[in-house]
């Protein structure tokens, strides 16, 4: 158990997520090593096509919408938390990435919810992280509905 809590800020923004997604997180938070907040949850079509102008989504908010958009949210972003500060590096990434993906997996097989995520370090789901992605989008974590 991690002496690590979620801030109020992303409780906040936990709460405009999938109730899925929310009981992962706070599985993760009381399991990690790395700190993390939640940087968003649910997103409007206008706040998700100034993402796609920025270049950091390939999802425009209109034709191709994110799972961001849904409500509740499908989707959330993540940030490391380390000395108190929000940092974006590969292995923090990863790492936490790992810790929901992990147990997120753990979590959707015993409740038998019918979905698998998906993050965005590794969208193709093939276990090769980063380097065979044309879109990297390691702070991103998304529900999949099983058919």
């Amino acid at each position: 158990m991690s002496n690590f809590k979620l801030s109020t800020r992303s409780i906040e923004r936990l709460s405009s997520c999938h109730q899925v997604l929310r009981h992962i997180i706070y599985l993760a938070i009381n399991h990690t090593e790395v700190d993390f907040a939640i940087t968003q949850g649910h997103r409007t079509a206008k706040e998700q096509y100034a993402l796609f102008k920025a270049g950091k989504s390939k999802k425009d908010g209109k034709e191709r919408k994110s799972k961001h958009q849904t409500y509740p949210s499908e989707a959330l972003d993540f940030a490391p938390i380390v000395n108190g500060k929000a940092v974006w590096d590969h292995s923090n990434c990863c790492y936490v990435a790992g810790v929901i993906m992990g147990l997120g997996d753990w979590y959707i097989h015993d409740q038998g919810e019918p979905y698998k995520l998906r993050w965005g370090g590794n969208w193709d789901s093939d276990g090769t992280i980063i380097t065979d992605q044309n879109f990297i989008d390691l702070p991103h974590i998304e529900l999949i509905r099983l058919k």
